[in-house]
């Protein structure tokens, strides 16, 4: 039986559909296999696998801000240009620390810029670190040494807690004014192990950045430090030492407390490694040595005060009794009989004021008048240039 028309085109038609449908399925079947075993990128780690990415968001920075890297376990380093999303180039394994810091802060404009979460265990991506960015104020921190257990929190002036919870720098979350106060404490001692943190360098006025805090932590049980007295100027250099290791630099007078706790029953031997210079003097230790049972706050460190004199020399003047009488600050009187050097009878505290003024004219030389020179200052040394010239009256008619 001939094939009709209609029968011919079906029979095109069924042949086409299937055709088209063994291209899909192949199609199909190619993409799925380019899905497992292409060059793109796989699916990420499940939960609890790891590696995991660090970072976090950066605000305040200034527009065009230049200098600023970040740090994540101190070798991790990431420059910042903008505000915005961050995340370090290295991902942490699972189970492993991270502990971002501030490498080198902005410069361009100068600006101090704070972590917050900056330190953690890896157990996912990390995304909350936050780096603020201010003007016009700077930041507090330090070191953290000798931390073995968990749950230390620090304080700046009564508040601003901080968690640390390994060996690292840290910085504070909130910066402080330029000139304002700073004030560290230990507001929680860690556990697991138990151990006592002591906080070195801890206060003071920031005048610049504040990096030299040190919080050393021991699983000693008993604190050794006094109280510095006399010392002529902040920063001058005294350096404590406890039983010949454990050192101390004082910069001002007040309060100390050696940076290593002892056992209790241990002996302890405060002495003076460094003493301080600008002006020098010599300290010495008073009740600096015993055994510990309990926190020592008794050693005292005694600063005698540095007193220097005041003098110059008188040229011009006429005669060798002449009767005129010079003073320092109106109330050291010294009769000057005639030229040569001359010293005042008082001397004055180190960084004390001096003024020497005429009170009484020569009277081998009356109407003339007597000029001095280099007459004012701050005494850090003895003075030995004041001039008082009675032969050099330019203004005299």
């Amino acid at each position: 039986m001939k094939p009709s028309i209609k029968q011919f085109l079906l029979a095109i038609l069924v042949m086409t559909m299937t055709s088209a449908l063994l291209v899909g399925c192949g199609g199909r079947g190619a993409s799925q296999q380019g899905l497992g075993s292409g060059s793109g990128p796989g699916p990420g780690p499940g939960p609890g696998v790891g590696p995991y990415t660090i970072g976090g968001v950066v605000t305040g920075l200034a527009t065009g801000s230049t200098g600023l890297i970040l740090q994540d376990n101190a070798t991790d380093n990431l420059t910042i240009t903008g505000n915005g999303p961050f995340t370090f180039k290295i991902p942490i394994a699972t189970g492993k620390p991270y502990n971002v810091s501030i490498s080198t802060p902005a410069t361009s404009p100068p600006q101090t810029c704070t972590v917050a979460n900056f330190a953690g265990t890896a157990t996912a991506n990390v995304t909350n670190v936050q780096i603020t960015c201010s003007t016009g104020t700077l930041s507090i921190g330090g070191t953290v040494v000798g931390l073995l257990g968990i749950g230390l929190v620090l304080q700046n002036n009564g508040g601003d807690d901080l968690a640390i919870a390994i060996n690292s720098p840290f910085t504070f979350k909130t910066a402080v004014p330029v000139n304002s106060a700073f004030n560290v404490t230990v507001r929680t001692q860690p556990t697991s192990p138990t151990q006592t943190c002591t906080v070195t360098n801890g206060s003071g006025t920031a005048a610049t950045n504040i990096g030299n805090i040190q919080i050393t932590c021991s699983t000693g049980t008993l604190s050794i430090g006094g109280t510095v007295s006399g010392l002529a100027q902040a920063g001058s250099g005294i350096v404590l030492q406890d039983n010949g290791v454990d050192t101390l630099r004082i910069k001002a007078n007040g309060t100390f407390t050696m940076p290593t706790l002892v056992s209790s029953g241990s002996p302890y031997a405060i002495t003076i490694l460094t003493q301080p210079s600008g002006p020098n003097q010599t300290c010495t230790v008073n009740q600096g040595t015993g055994t510990a049972t309990a926190n020592v706050s008794n050693v005292q460190i005694n600063c005698p005060p540095v007193f220097h004199t005041i003098g110059g020399t008188t040229v011009g003047l006429v005669g060798t009794n002449s009767g005129m009488v010079i003073q320092d600050n109106l109330g050291d009187n010294l009769t000057i009989p005639s030229n040569g050097t001359f010293t005042f009878n008082r001397t004055i505290a180190d960084g004390n004021a001096y003024d020497v003024s005429l009170l009484v004219g020569p009277n081998t030389q009356p109407g003339v008048g007597i000029v001095l020179w280099f007459f004012q200052g701050i005494a850090t040394s003895a003075v030995t240039t004041v001039i008082v010239d009675c032969g050099h009256n330019d203004w005299a008619w």
